[in-house]
């Protein structure tokens, strides 16, 4: 059965009203493409994480440590995980989160968290993921950081409301179906930089379903924000994203932990008793 038309605007003309159809199927077009390439670089991304991690601990073990069977390589591991990955039902990554890094716990991560509940007055702080930047997190045309839902340290029913998670997960009204993930809407948030200063656009957060995990992704201005923190937000960054509240509207702080040492911005807002960026932080929440 055939897509029905949507019907013509007031005033629009036939050739305007064909163009319109024309550029929204080239949208979808090129948001479904931009999905499959995510999808290809999250696989390769996870294959070297796994060689990283096996190299790591083969160096680590005692050389004469004798193997009872045949040695595994990298491959013998990375094989092993896509075919489990093709086994494993939908919302169900093979990511292991012993291989993750353990959580850090030091004055950057502490120092967000006084400044988001003392000065911007900030309430319901989580920590959402620790994960490193992949070069598809910063790749202009994708435009969106990836958040895998199976990295989450916090529950979703943890930091959205009811109605944020309906909007984030929205079926068909009639046939009770899910909505193609490029339909879905989304929950607008503000975003405090990895130098406490509220971003002054708002990024909106997404879920994508992909055949084997579902995904939270940050679009819209993302990568405008990338360009503004350029400083920080580079291949092999280490990063913590926070969710909290102002004034009831959601709201995410990037946090770069291992920006311990050389982050001057950081330690002059955070001591900065006026900072003007609360009342940017406010008023965005007011959107």
């Amino acid at each position: 059965m055939g897509r029905t038309k949507p019907p013509r605007l007031d005033g629009e003309s036939e050739d305007d009203y064909y163009m319109r159809l024309i550029q929204k199927l080239a949208n979808e077009k090129l948001a479904l493409f931009a999905r499959y390439q995510m999808e290809q670089q999250q696989e390769e991304e996870e294959r070297k994480e796994v060689a990283t991690n096996l190299l790591s601990l083969k160096k680590s073990k005692k050389s004469s440590l004798k193997r009872k069977q045949r040695d595994f390589d990298e491959d013998d591991v990375i094989d092993i995980k896509i075919k489990n990955k093709k086994k494993k039902k939908v919302g169900v990554t093979t990511t292991n989160k012993a291989e993750q890094r353990p959580v850090v716990v030091n004055k950057v991560t502490e120092g967000v968290k006084e400044f988001i509940k003392n000065k911007m007055k900030g309430s319901d702080l989580k920590l959402l993921i620790q994960k490193t930047l992949y070069a598809s997190d910063l790749n202009p045309g994708q435009n969106r950081l990836n958040m895998p839902a199976n990295q989450l340290e916090t529950n979703a029913n943890d930091f959205l409301t009811a109605d944020e998670m309906r909007k984030l997960t929205d079926k068909d009204k009639k046939s009770g179906l899910e909505v193609d993930k490029d339909k879905k809407s989304g929950v607008e948030v503000g975003i405090l930089g990895p130098n406490l200063r509220m971003y002054d656009r708002m990024l909106e957060l997404k879920i994508w379903d992909m055949p084997c995990t579902k995904n939270y992704v940050l679009i819209s201005n993302w990568y405008n924000f990338v360009k503004e923190h350029y400083n920080f937000l580079k291949k092999g960054t280490l990063i913590q994203v926070w969710a909290f509240r102002l004034n009831e509207q959601l709201c995410l702080a990037l946090v770069c932990p291992d920006h311990e040492d050389d982050n001057v911005a950081f330690e002059e807002n955070l001591h900065d008793g006026e900072n003007d960026d609360v009342a940017v932080a406010a008023s965005a929440s007011e959107v």
